[in-house]
């Protein structure tokens, strides 16, 4: 259930009387085709663009493995296609297939031994996901990628990528290493012509680069080596790269903190270069009015206050617009440059947002900021109440007249899914439960999870799924009854109710009877949790209660469950499994954890979650390793506290956890391994949590069992705190 807080009254009371007082652009206005003079016909908007780019890179990686790969007949063909839906996640386009159907087309691949397969793997591997084992997929794709003759732009994409990785591990060495491969084998793609057809494709292998990943020395040295290729480098790109590069050596001159940390050296200095970047930028659109980067990057120039007199960051969006009406980058620049932080407000982000609304020009990405713009304004929020915007009278329509127009107009056919699943995470948050559920039902497992977290809701996906069942259906008044109960902890009479509404014939829908069991399954859970007495934990065919973070969770009897990684390489070796209950932080669990499955030599390590918190970076566990003989508290899998305990790896242990509020109690097999506190781990307030994690070093083969769960809430702090230690 919402917990709507009113912090935002006043803003909404300002927001009433606010008119829409930016300079609307007609939306009948013709806008100049951008015609980049070294491409032929070029697209006029901004998804032309990215879709052109995109249809080339994948052209080049597919023609590149048809020449060079290590082939093999049964898995060419899925081979091809998941280069091809790497093309699109490579080039940030819109078609690209969510994460974990992205991670599904790696499984057609296993086993194929091409170095630029390995590459599409460690990619999401490293980037979505943050592996540790990304580093060595891509210190073999980046070794044989150049062993096997494959284009130095590749090479470089690869060797860039596993700089990235070595950086963010304090490798700097082995970092530095890539980086001047990277250069080195761009610098040759560039030198024999590889982007001759398309300058616009090289700034956009070169830029985040520039702007974000080498190193300033070596991205200067890379700059000036491309600049000296007169024959292929044309002027106004060498402009845009010079220009990326002043204005980050003016941030780092300046530093990131607020502006009361900066002294006058840094002011200066950031003041200097920032004119320099100026220069840039305003040479580029000279050399080629036709190509909008560079007023695109001139609205943060503008924002930064070295824009000339009269040339605000509205100037530079509209002369960034009149070449590419929906260009991607100036808008969200200037959506930023609204924020309070910059000198903006909430009510200024609002009303640019619904000016983008009113053009409805479906045909671009142009009314879709207003989207974007109450993505803001939630992001602004998320210390007060990031839905109350979405229940401003008129915003929930805007939207939903957006999203229609969107969805009917033929540009849009790629992502019809995306934008009804943005409907049925903005109808939840209006309040709209109807409108949620009918439109989740004709989506079904087409529903897209990534809208929710992508609005900045502040609740977990299923949450929206669920409360959208329960609240648009026939039963919304009774079930309003037992959630009042529920939340107001008479957790006996609103199970009774629950239970009530699972036998009414009007509950009949597949979705409402799941949600209803889950209400039951939970309130149960929270009942036992409250009653102080040992209460065995039960589990139904599809584990109602619990829920499936990573691997494969099945029921092998009611007091059992098994864990099994995922798939070969769904990316997601770790085992996770927690209960949605609501939990105090005063609580004990023991259970009986069997890993005589896994297979000899696999490492591997297994406990229970004492704090869940979204971020899974913050996940509080406490883990058994038999083959390490120790017990470690860790955030997720990393850092932490160890203890040893030895553990025969060939027959089931008992872990029995006792938690108080950020202190922990772990005993293996009936003795104690660790009491005491979480040592300098605590990122964010403590979550409430209580489940089960682990990790396999194999992805194939393995897993765990666990049976004899037993809860019960403390009501007493364990007196063996009393003497932390090992």
């Amino acid at each position: 259930m919402k917990m709507l807080v009113k912090a935002t009254t006043a803003i909404l009371i300002v927001l009433a009387s606010t008119a829409v007082t930016w300079a609307s652009q007609d939306a009948d206005e013709a806008t100049a085709v951008a015609t980049d003079p070294y491409m032929k016909q070029a697209p006029a908007t901004y998804w032309d663009h990215a879709f052109a780019r995109r249809d080339r890179l994948r052209a080049r990686l597919l023609d590149a493995y048809n020449t060079h790969g290590r082939h093999h007949e049964e898995l060419d063909d899925n081979c091809r296609k998941l280069i091809s839906e790497m093309a699109s996640w490579f080039c940030s386009t819109r078609d690209r297939l969510p994460f974990a159907k992205a991670s599904d087309l790696t499984n057609t691949t296993s086993g194929s031994q091409d170095p630029l397969i390995y590459f599409c793997y460690a990619y999401l591997w490293d980037v979505l996901q943050h592996e540790w084992n990304a580093g060595g997929i891509l210190k073999t794709s980046v070794e044989r990628l150049q062993e096997d003759g494959y284009p130095p732009e590749i090479v470089a994409l690869a060797a860039s990528q596993y700089a990235g990785f070595l950086e963010a591990r304090q490798n700097g060495n082995g970092a530095a290493e890539m980086h001047q491969l990277a250069v080195d084998s761009f610098v040759d793609a560039v030198n024999t012509g590889a982007f001759d057809a398309a300058p616009s494709d090289l700034l956009h292998f070169a830029l985040p680069q520039i702007d974000r990943t080498l190193p300033v020395g070596t991205a200067a040295i890379l700059i000036d080596r491309l600049a000296a290729d007169k024959e292929h480098v044309p002027p106004y790109v060498v402009e845009l790269m010079y220009g990326q590069l002043k204005r980050r050596q003016a941030w780092d001159a300046r530093g990131r903190g607020f502006a009361n940390t900066v002294d006058d050296e840094g002011w200066r200095q950031f003041a200097e270069l920032m004119n320099e970047a100026k220069k840039h930028y305003v040479t580029s659109l000279e050399l080629n009015p036709n190509f909008p980067v560079g007023a695109s990057h001139m609205i943060e120039v503008a924002m930064a206050g070295h824009a000339d007199p009269g040339e605000n960051e509205r100037f530079w969006l509209n002369r960034a617009k009149g070449i590419v009406f929906d260009w991607e980058g100036a808008h969200g620049s200037y959506r930023w440059s609204l924020r309070p932080r910059w000198g903006g407000s909430l009510e200024e982000l609002y009303s640019f947002g619904l000016e983008c609304a009113k053009t409805k020009r479906y045909d671009t990405n142009v009314p879709y900021q207003f989207i974007e713009a109450m993505r803001d304004i939630s992001e602004e929020l998320k210390d007060w109440d990031p839905l109350e915007f979405w229940n401003f009278p008129g915003a929930a329509s805007t939207a939903y007249e957006v999203l229609n127009g969107l969805a009917a107009d033929p540009s849009s056919a790629d992502r019809l899914d995306w934008l009804r699943s943005l409907e049925v995470a903005i109808a939840w948050a209006s309040e709209d439960y109807e409108r949620a559920a009918d439109v989740y039902a004709t989506l079904g497992d087409a529903f897209d999870e990534r809208a929710v977290p992508y609005l900045h809701l502040g609740v977990r996906v299923w949450t929206v799924i669920e409360e959208s069942q329960l609240y648009g259906s026939p039963l919304a008044d009774e079930v309003r009854e037992a959630e009042d109960a529920y939340w107001d902890d008479e957790l006996e009479l609103a199970a009774a109710q629950y239970q009530a509404l699972l036998d009414d014939e009007r509950a009949a829908d597949e979705q409402l009877q799941s949600a209803l069991r889950q209400r039951l399954a939970l309130a149960k859970t929270e009942r036992a949790l409250q009653s102080h007495e040992w209460t065995p934990v039960t589990f139904d065919e599809t584990l109602t209660g619990w829920r499936t973070i990573a691997g494969e969770w099945t029921r092998v009897d009611d007091t059992t469950i098994r864990g099994v990684p995922g798939a070969d390489f769904d990316l997601r070796r770790n085992l996770v499994l927690i209960s949605e209950a609501y939990t105090s932080n005063q609580w004990e669990m023991k259970a009986t954890i069997d890993l005589t499955q896994t297979r000899s030599g696999q490492s591997m390590d297994f406990g229970i979650i004492s704090h869940f918190i979204d971020n899974p970076m913050n996940w509080r566990t406490m883990a058994v390793r038999p083959r390490a003989d120790k017990v470690s508290l860790r955030r997720m899998y990393y850092g932490g506290q160890e203890a040893p305990a030895e553990v025969a790896d060939d027959q089931p242990f008992e872990i029995h956890a006792q938690v108080w509020e950020e202190e922990v109690v772990i005993m293996v097999n009936g003795e104690k391994r660790f009491a005491g506190p979480y040592r300098g781990q605590v990122r964010q307030e403590f979550g409430n949590g209580l489940g089960f994690t682990g990790w396999i070093s194999s992805m194939r083969g393995g897993g765990v069992l666990i049976s004899n769960i037993s809860i019960r809430g403390l009501d007493n702090r364990p007196r063996v705190l009393v003497e932390p230690g090992f």
